[in-house]
């Protein structure tokens, strides 16, 4: 009213709160309104404000308002647009809620976000003895929306826009009620969505850790579908909780089996924390997730004690596999080695076979080289005896190698200095 004053409006109390209803107590729709209505008039009535569609475009509900307005029935207050509210609806094929929930939706947008609102809280506001019937059909209304909205994105045909918000309307007629719901946020495609992804990277973590024999004749379809579920069963032992020295034959195999298919599929138990605080071996990674549903764990579990065993021995059996593929390979390459007199084996590093893992080979101490003094000649009178240049020269014309007058030395390379033929039978 103060502002209407200040702007020189003639107006009441009463019209005031009607275009304060309209705009949902958005200040700036009310200021938008008046603006318009005062370009024509000075005065401004009670039927003017309500047949006046300015300032809605404007208007910003947030989610929670507008699932509100598809589950709930706003009773309108008396008195309220007798006159020209009938012309309005006379004009249009919807009720006055209706078309009220239609512009909320439209003014929104977003109606993918709003369809997962309804699909998550349609189930909880509908009580518990109403028909089936309002069920169904809700739901062939769900599969229209998709589908619609499916076709909108591949083919961009977006003429089909227009038909998305109907399906709210068609909800609200089913679910809405006069009590205010208790609304949650959707969470389910989150949800999914995180499932989806967390599962992938088990699979992909499985498929990587597989051995090359294993991994050449499978694939992620097959893996997920035809192994994994067998998977879980076969690495469940039919075995005691007892000391392993106590197992019959019979369990002794049964145990290398499990362990054998843990280690080619590069599964094992790892030890972790539960929210609760207790400490328990799952399978890392757990592929359980991948074939078993949370609702329903599985009958067949192995105890505690099992369960450390088998993590035991699967990381015992992971060693030996590598400590044979290892020697192999240092087998192969010290058999294509050439054998050069720097690198000739000392006596003690004969004795160590070949292909002795390191932590079962023996440490032997390692021999100190002495080195080697030149010690010169000295006379009588312990004088040094220097060597003379000329017997220098004689010891370097003597040659152990070469004994003969004619000897002949290979020298790579080409010269075109010696330009004469020379013949063997030349130099005999």
């Amino acid at each position: 009213m103060e502002i209407s004053k200040m702007e020189d409006l003639i107006t009441d109390l009463g019209t005031m709160m009607v275009l304060s209803e309209k705009s949902n107590n958005d200040i700036r729709s009310c200021l938008s309104i008046l603006q318009y209505l005062k370009a024509k008039s000075t005065r401004i009535t009670l039927g003017q404000v309500q047949s006046s569609s300015a300032g809605a475009k404007d208007m910003q509900q947030g989610l929670f308002t507008v699932w509100e307005s598809v589950f709930q029935i706003k009773l309108s207050k008396k008195g309220q647009g007798a006159s020209s509210a009938s012309k309005v609806n006379q004009k249009t094929s919807l009720s006055g809620p209706l078309s009220q929930v239609l512009q909320t939706v439209q003014s929104y947008g977003d109606y993918e976000r709003l369809t997962n609102g309804v699909f998550e809280n349609y189930a909880k506001v509908r009580s518990t003895d109403s028909p089936i019937a309002p069920v169904v059909k809700a739901l062939n209304w769900f599969v229209f929306q998709d589908l619609i909205s499916a076709h909108i994105k591949t083919s961009q045909n977006y003429s089909l826009y227009g038909y998305l918000p109907w399906a709210f309307v068609q909800w609200h007629i089913l679910f809405a009620s006069i009590q205010k719901p208790k609304l949650v946020y959707p969470s389910t495609a989150y949800d999914v969505a995180s499932r989806i992804q967390r599962n992938r990277q088990v699979l992909d973590f499985l498929f990587s850790g597989m051995s090359p024999k294993l991994q050449s004749y499978q694939h992620r379809g097959n893996l997920l579908l035809d192994v994994a579920p067998m998977l879980v069963v076969l690495i469940t032992p039919n075995v005691r909780p007892v000391s392993i020295q106590l197992y019959t034959q019979k369990e002794k195999n049964e145990l290398g089996r499990v362990v054998s298919v843990m280690a080619d599929y590069n599964v094992n138990y790892s030890q972790m924390r539960t929210p609760e605080g207790h400490y328990n071996f799952l399978l890392d990674p757990n592929i359980e997730e991948l074939v078993c549903f949370s609702e329903n764990p599985r009958e067949n579990i192995t105890t505690y004690t099992v369960r450390q065993l088998l993590s035991k021995e699967v990381e015992c059996e992971k060693i030996r596999r590598s400590a044979a593929k290892s020697s192999s390979h240092g087998g192969d390459s010290n058999e294509n080695k050439s054998t050069t007199p720097a690198e000739l084996p000392t006596k003690e590093k004969a004795k160590t076979p070949a292909g002795l893992p390191n932590h079962l080979q023996k440490l032997t101490p390692k021999a100190i080289k002495k080195k080697v003094v030149e010690v010169q000649a000295k006379d009588f009178f312990g004088r040094i005896v220097e060597k003379s240049l000329a017997s220098e020269k004689s010891k370097a014309k003597t040659d152990e190698i070469v004994k003969s007058d004619i000897w002949f030395h290979f020298k790579e390379g080409y010269n075109n200095a010696v330009r004469k033929n020379v013949y063997l039978s030349d130099l005999l």
